[in-house]
């Protein structure tokens, strides 16, 4: 999130929005990916994974890793048979918890080498590296990029090209999915592949938003505290920014900070840079 300044209101929408969804849980607290050769032939990527479950005792839980191409686009399966209900690239194993909390040290599944349905026009591959309950909840969840090819960098970087042809500067912003979350976005980054190794949210896909793209924004402000508006974004539509509002105000006066006005604001993405640049303002 960006806002334009950090005043006593601007403050505490951002421990809002930091904090909404959140709670503690069970994590992942490592997932690595390795390929497995034979005779310097691919034959599988194993994954290994380290998992602290919290308030779990007596429950199968099931450690999951399916595959997404550098868009953030899930791998299809070719024949089936490593795949999620779905028809997604993937390996799974259940587990018991015997006590809360208990940490898994090294969780193992692997994908044959022929099963792995990746060409290199999709790589970078990752993995989405998850812990499930068996009704499908997500407890935990990480991304860890998968060494399929022997020179990633090798591959076309058809993000870059698609930029090119467009003519137009593009950014990279994930859209938090998390149950209760606020839907603003994470970025900018500079490309998809830095959007999915770096932005500190569950894994979504990239969304890609050009300099003239219009954005939108909470603009908050405190009549009796004068003051310039603080802006609260971006988010990919004015329904987003109006979710993002009915949460904020409510938080915010019951905080005792009000009354507030809230109004949604549509900029371009440039626009908002541009702003934010003039004001010398922070950024998060």
């Amino acid at each position: 999130m960006r806002t334009l300044e950090f005043t006593s209101i601007a403050a505490a929408a951002a421990i809002i929005c930091c904090v909404a969804g959140c709670a503690s849980q069970s994590r992942l607290l490592h997932a690595e990916c390795a390929r497995q050769e034979t005779d310097g032939q691919l034959t599988a990527v194993e994954f290994v994974s380290s998992f602290e479950a919290v308030d779990l005792a007596r429950e199968q839980v099931i450690y999951q890793v399916r595959l997404i191409d550098k868009n953030g686009q899930p791998i299809r399966s070719d024949d089936g048979r490593y795949e999620t209900a779905d028809g997604v690239v993937a390996a799974a194993r259940t587990f018991f918890v015997q006590r809360s909390p208990q940490q898994f040290e090294a969780l193992r599944v692997s994908i044959p080498a022929d099963e792995l349905a990746a060409t290199p026009d999709l790589a970078p591959v990752f993995a989405e590296v998850g812990i499930y309950l068996p009704d499908g909840e997500q407890l935990a969840s990480m991304l860890c990029e998968v060494p399929i090819f022997a020179s990633p960098a090798a591959a076309p970087d058809a993000e870059q090209a698609d930029v090119s042809r467009q003519g137009r500067q593009s950014y990279w912003f994930m859209r938090p999915t998390e149950e209760g979350g606020l839907p603003i976005l994470v970025g900018p980054f500079d490309s998809a592949k830095d959007a999915l190794t770096n932005a500190p949210v569950r894994p979504s896909r990239p969304r890609v938003v050009s300099a003239d793209d219009d954005v939108w924004f909470l603009q908050l402000s405190e009549p009796d505290n004068p003051g310039k508006p603080v802006l609260v974004g971006p988010c990919l539509s004015e329904q987003d920014a109006a979710r993002t509002q009915s949460v904020l105000v409510k938080e915010l006066e019951a905080q005792g900070r009000g009354p507030i006005v809230a109004t949604t604001r549509r900029v371009k993405l440039q626009e908002w840079f541009s702003l934010a640049d003039e004001d010398d303002a922070p950024r998060q």
